[in-house]
């Protein structure tokens, strides 16, 4: 009919309508690549290091449980923005990285294993929420932010599944 409203593929123009989204939408994916690796990298290289898959796993439930205090980061990010909380969390989880490397090189006990996992549990920054937050600016209402989100969560989903592989 004359008054019918003609369909538009808005998935393609998500993206590719401005360059700065694109890029802020690969660096978080690029971001959140670290959730679907870590888990596996970390469990293996602390076995490694200690010798005992028990307190690996130890570790990785310590690391997976300390997360729960995310909701306070969340928090902070509504509070203080974005700009403020993530480079502060992303800097300290990077550093806690870096130590979890150099505790790799030499014997050290499980305790200090496990201090590095409680606090990277704690300091894991809030990429994917801070993400979906950002399609809300983007994307105009209706059926663009739909597809945002939609393409956001199929990003994401996906990196869980590729993060092992890559692990």
């Amino acid at each position: 009919t004359a008054y019918e409203i003609p369909k538009r593929d808005w998935s393609s123009d998500v993206c590719s309508s401005d360059l700065a989204v694109a890029r802020t939408f690969a660096c978080a994916l690029l971001g959140r690549l670290a959730y679907g690796v870590l888990p596996l990298c970390f469990l293996f290289t602390v076995r490694d290091a200690t010798g005992s898959f028990a307190v690996a796993a130890t570790c990785s439930a310590t690391l997976g449980l300390a997360t729960l205090v995310m909701p306070v980061q969340a928090r902070l990010l509504d509070r203080l923005g974005q700009h403020r909380v993530l480079p502060i969390a992303a800097g300290c989880w990077s550093g806690l990285l870096l130590c979890a490397v150099a505790l790799a090189q030499g014997q050290h006990p499980a305790g200090a294993w496990l201090g590095l996992s409680l606090l990277l549990g704690l300091c894991g920054p809030l990429l994917g929420p801070s993400m979906r937050a950002q399609w809300r600016e983007i994307a105009p209402e209706g059926p663009p932010r739909r597809r945002a989100y939609a393409l956001d969560s199929v990003g994401e989903e996906s990196l869980h599944l590729v993060g092992p592989v890559v692990a």
